[in-house]
């Protein structure tokens, strides 16, 4: 957003826009790797997030690359 007479610039905004999906993605799998985290040392719990961690990576991949922008790969 810019006004007349004033250069503002917000945070952030010298990252690409599909780098910020891909670290999304990848703070999701870094997660499981802390060691305080307590709710994932049950199986099934961790189950359950690695399978939304894997649409994590689904939806990046899809929305990088097949939604119109100017920021996709292909």
């Amino acid at each position: 957003m810019s006004w007349p007479g004033r250069n503002v610039k917000h945070i952030g905004s010298d990252m690409p826009l599909k780098q910020i999906p891909t670290a999304r993605t990848y703070l999701v799998y870094a997660l499981p790797l802390h060691p305080d985290i307590r709710f994932l040392r049950n199986p099934r719990t961790f189950r359950i997030y690695m399978f939304l961690a894997i649409l994590a990576v689904a939806a990046t991949y899809f929305g990088v690359n097949f939604l119109p922008s100017l920021h996709s790969y292909s």
